[in-house]
């Protein structure tokens, strides 16, 4: 018979080129589309980042890939890079011969490569102490609002957990969806 949506091999798509970007039927079935995960591990593995880091920051930025727009502050790419941040930590980092924020091989991986800078940032600041969701929280801040805002503005310490200043609420969201996905059994690694 002809194709319909109740054959399982049936492919909604229009004529043309594909559009850039992550199909919305694709990301329906699946909450992470499974394409991504061997570059968020193979980028964790490569720069010592937990995969789930990189994939909250990925959910949050870019929906996975399905808003791809520039942002209002001229962000852009999969992990919505500012280009100066790009210029420093892009390039093609999957070797493909291609070097650009909208290449999913080469953003994922730019953003280990500075998630990794910014952590040994927060580390040796100290003003995480030994708390290392406070670093990651403190590194998301960084990513979100630049690493020298967070050390100007810091931390105070309250307990074990540090109260980290104005970044942090807009990076709030990767660290909780990071720590969820974590807790939840993620991946090994």
């Amino acid at each position: 018979g002809s194709p319909n949506p109740a054959n399982p091999t049936f492919s909604l798509s229009t004529p043309g080129p594909a559009r850039i970007g992550v199909p919305n039927f694709f990301i329906d079935k699946f909450r992470i589309p499974p394409f991504l995960l061997p570059i968020y591990q193979a980028a964790g593995t490569q720069y010592g980042i937990r995969w789930e880091v990189l994939a909250a920051i990925n959910e949050i930025e870019t929906d996975y890939g399905r808003n791809l727009n520039v942002s209002s502050a001229g962000a852009l790419g999969w992990m919505q890079f500012m280009p100066d941040t790009w210029a420093r930590w892009g390039g093609d980092l999957d070797e493909d011969g291609q070097d650009s924020p909208f290449d999913p091989g080469d953003a994922l991986r730019a953003q280990a490569r500075y998630m990794c800078h910014l952590l040994e940032t927060m580390i040796t600041s100290g003003l995480g102490g030994d708390d290392a969701l406070a670093v990651i929280g403190l590194a998301l801040a960084g990513f979100n609002a630049g690493p020298s805002a967070v050390l100007t503005y810091g931390g105070v310490r309250v307990g074990v957990r540090a109260i980290l200043t104005f970044a942090v609420c807009a990076c709030l969201p990767m660290l909780i969806l990071a720590v969820v996905i974590i807790a939840k059994g993620g991946a090994d690694g």
